[in-house]
């Protein structure tokens, strides 16, 4: 009776230690900031061409209620490899994408949509396409992008160990996950299609907040084209 006693407590021991929630810290005035350095290398039989850039980014909870809180990011300091604009990411200089999340970080709803699409447009008048700018500043676009790529996308996610199906966009992927033993540490590799394979990794301080993030996507193209890396590299750089 003992023995299986002991051997119930070791499997509930396993269990518990293979999986972990994701859940940070929210209180008004907090806030993160992260340095990210991005990257774009097409490596081809002729040649290697790179992209490169690295900017400041800054997330603050404006306010939190019983069920939600209200979170602002922002960027600074972009600096590209070839000088190339990067309008997106240059627009949210000068005015924060504010938005709502659940009280376990989930995002729910974009707040400024209109202050965006005007500042958007003033900034790139030739690309004034309001299909374009609607999508672009929608919930959809925001949820998928902070749920997929970014230092939030797993707020709110109970993560286990081995292999899970989980959603991407329209397609079910496959998507192997690696826990440290005290849950820390997150690794994620997924291949969502036969070229394509994506990994990657976290870091989590004790607030829920990721001290260090990394994605890269690696895309085969085949002999002719070579292979496409992408990817962004995060560290915390201040916590108030």
């Amino acid at each position: 009776m003992r023995k299986k006693i002991l051997g119930m407590l070791a499997v509930c021991s396993l269990t518990a230690s293979a999986q972990v929630t994701i859940k940070p810290q929210l209180s008004a005035g907090l806030s993160r900031t992260y340095h990210l350095k991005g990257y774009n290398t097409t490596v081809n039989q002729n040649a290697t061409d790179s992209f490169t850039y690295s900017a400041d980014q800054s997330f603050k909870v404006e306010s939190v209620d019983a069920d939600s809180a209200v979170v602002s990011m922002g960027y600074a300091h972009i600096q590209t490899s070839q000088g190339n604009a990067l309008p997106d990411l240059e627009l949210l200089t000068q005015h924060s994408l504010v938005f709502s999340v659940n009280r376990d970080g989930t995002p729910r709803h974009l707040l400024n949509a209109k202050e965006l699409i005007d500042a958007y447009k003033v900034k790139d008048s030739d690309e004034d396409n309001d299909e374009y700018l609607n999508y672009l500043f929608s919930d959809d676009y925001l949820v998928s992008n902070l749920s997929a790529n970014s230092v939030l996308e797993l707020f709110g996610k109970t993560i286990e160990n081995g292999r899970t199906m989980q959603k991407v966009g329209d397609e079910e992927v496959e998507v192997s996950y690696r826990l440290s033993a005290d849950g820390h540490t997150v690794e994620a590799e997924s291949e969502p299609n036969p070229q394509t394979v994506v990994k990657k990794h976290f870091v989590f301080g004790n607030d829920g907040w990721p001290v260090t993030y990394s994605l890269s996507t690696t895309i085969n193209m085949g002999e002719d084209m070579g292979k496409i890396t992408l990817g962004t590299d995060a560290v915390l750089t201040d916590a108030q």
